[in-house]
């Protein structure tokens, strides 16, 4: 996000682009993205995006202090494995967006910690790369969503779950239009101002889950309410209010609508609320500098030299 999340959007299977309509209702998203968001010379001084939201997570039947730290950056890769390459200057290398969420969740004495990365090549804004982590005390959980051309077709998982220990779930038979609900948390902020103010996408649930079930997708309508307004972190946003109405319930996301800036606020179906706390735009190799806030290390950064990557 830019703060959630990323840059946006869209493959395609064949001839059809991810988002594209697919059954009665359904829109194209695609003349609507603005795809210069991940082009914008803004990814391109050597710094991420780094927001950060506290919340109430719904876990083990009770809501739960959590964190939420999101991070958001352009980065050199290598395709096929979609990693960081170490020569930049390569040929073969593709300058990506990249995505990482952290969730950390206190549920008593046991803590569980959650981490989404996506990576979206920046030409022309196809998701490539989707994995999840899950950790707590009771043992840990992999998942990767394989892709073609952007378009989800296959998921791999490893849990410590019975009945999902490994293997791995097709998703072919799902609509060639069929998103990602976690892309589509990230697209919603790319969205041009001249969309439609209401339409219907199919949309595969959430990776953010230690158990991987069924990914079976369903139709989802979208509306979109701009003119409204919102203090949080401190400060006055005008926002772009989303609303995703799905068989589970609504979520609600409000948007920084000047200038595609971060998601603000999150209300989820169970009553998790996100809301952003701070954020900052941070050079990756002086992320160790110490302080208590994302501004303190903003500012620390300016008045010392980069420290160095240590071991991971």
């Amino acid at each position: 996000m830019v703060a959630v999340v990323v840059a946006a959007l869209l493959g395609s299977r064949g001839a059809v682009a991810v988002g594209s309509a697919d059954g009665p209702g359904s829109i194209s998203l695609e003349p609507f993205i603005d795809r210069g968001f991940a082009l914008s010379p803004t990814w391109d001084d050597g710094k991420a995006e780094v927001s950060r939201y506290v919340g109430r997570e719904t876990r083990r039947g009770l809501a739960r202090d959590a964190d939420w730290v999101v991070i958001l950056r352009r980065e050199i890769h290598r395709p096929g494995g979609w990693v960081a390459a170490d020569d930049v200057a390569a040929p073969s290398v593709v300058e990506v967006i990249k995505l990482d969420e952290l969730f950390t969740v206190q549920t008593g004495t046991l803590s569980q910690r959650q981490m989404l990365s996506s990576v979206y090549t920046r030409h022309d804004l196809v998701p490539v790369h989707t994995t999840f982590s899950s950790q707590d005390w009771t043992g840990q959980t992999w998942k990767e969503v394989v892709r073609s051309n952007g378009v989800p077709t296959e998921l791999r998982f490893s849990s410590h779950w019975d009945g999902e220990a490994r293997g791995a779930r097709s998703l072919k038979d799902e609509p060639a239009s069929a998103v990602l609900f976690d892309d589509l948390v990230v697209w919603l902020r790319a969205l041009r101002s001249d969309a439609p103010t209401s339409f219907t996408l199919n949309v595969i649930p959430s990776l953010v889950s230690s158990r991987v079930g069924t990914p079976v997708s369903e139709a989802a309508r979208i509306e979109t309410h701009r003119g409204e307004s919102l203090r949080i972190a401190g400060k006055n946003w005008h926002v772009r209010r989303t609303d995703v109405f799905r068989r589970s319930g609504v979520d609600t996301l409000w948007y920084d609508d000047d200038g595609a800036g971060p998601l603000l606020r999150w209300r989820k179906p169970d009553g998790t609320v996100w809301s952003l706390v701070e954020t900052a735009r941070l050079t990756q190799g002086k992320w160790a500098h110490p302080g208590d806030s994302l501004e303190a290390a903003a500012e620390a950064e300016k008045a010392s030299p980069i420290i160095p990557p240590g071991p991971r």
